[in-house]
């Protein structure tokens, strides 16, 4: 009888195993379905920001906005979302794809009476171990901010240089990355934006693009990947370094400004600020053969 429970026990964490999103934390507590509530906090909110208002473009993933828009502007693949009903006992936030850079924390708020133990269990997250926290919280605490994960890989973006032609307002950008996911001809979307703003949590992205798989081309697994208009772009993989090309039509000009720059590829991202010169020119300090 024990090895037929054992067995089960076995199958049963086989398939949830399976079924886990590449994102995945739970919520659970004693007693069960206690007023307890789940929150994923965007990087760019640090903890105790309480800016949720209607023209903060970051929102946190919580009981009022259970999916927020996160990554590419109006598009759902890299958005986390919220099950906020007790499903087999837990409350659970899931992704399958997340590419802001940064780390993003987890955030357990209880809201009812008396005091309840509530397990926050990491169950499947890129770049993180499985873990798990408790804490016996009460009627009054402050919010508990449990841990921070990782959103994605840092592709450790490095600009070489930057150039807009100032009749035409095209821009490109040369630049070395050391980590992507290998890419496949699965590999839906290629993302990047620019931005010029003084607030970097208010920003305006004026740079931005995300493939199907008809504009995507990869002449080698892993090695070349190509990209389609809005923006061109094009990944290779030569003597174990990464290397990448952006080209795109910019709607500002870009002299003697800073300019952000941002980078993801399924699930790897970068970001890097960068000075242009009165000739909207950028070169790295740094020589690279």
């Amino acid at each position: 009888m024990k090895l037929k429970l054992v067995i089960v026990f076995l199958c049963l964490a086989g398939i949830m195993t399976a079924m886990a999103e590449p994102y995945e934390v739970l919520l659970a507590t004693d007693p069960p379905g206690a007023d307890a509530y789940l929150y994923l906090v965007h990087p760019f909110n640090m903890p105790d920001n309480t800016n949720y208002g209607t023209s903060h473009y970051y929102f946190d993933c919580q009981p009022t906005v259970p999916q927020p828009d996160w990554g590419v502007k109006g598009w759902d693949g890299d958005d986390p979302w919220l099950n906020n009903n007790w499903t087999y006992g837990v409350r659970k936030i899931r992704a399958n794809i997340l590419n802001d850079p940064g780390d993003c924390w987890v955030k357990v708020a209880y809201l009812g009476s008396g005091s309840a133990l509530c397990t926050v269990t990491v169950t499947n997250w890129r770049g993180a171990q499985p873990v798990t926290f408790t804490k016996n919280m009460s009627e009054g605490d402050a919010p508990w901010y449990v841990t921070n994960l990782p959103c994605a890989q840092n592709m450790k973006l490095n600009i070489l240089k930057a150039k807009q032609n100032r009749t035409s307002g095209r821009l490109k950008i040369k630049a070395l990355i050391c980590h992507i996911n290998p890419m496949t001809e699965t590999t839906t979307y290629f993302r990047a934006s620019l931005d010029s703003s003084e607030d970097y949590s208010l920003r305006v992205e004026e740079w931005m693009h995300y493939t199907t798989e008809k504009n995507v081309k990869i002449r080698k697994e892993g090695t070349v990947g190509k990209f389609g208009k809005p923006i061109s772009a094009i990944i290779k993989i030569k003597d174990m370094i990464s290397s990448l090309v952006v080209k795109g039509q910019g709607r500002n000009m870009y002299q003697n400004r800073p300019l952000r720059v941002f980078i993801a590829l399924g699930g790897c991202s970068g970001y890097q600020l960068i000075n242009m010169d009165a000739k909207s020119k950028y070169k790295a300090d740094v020589k690279y053969k």
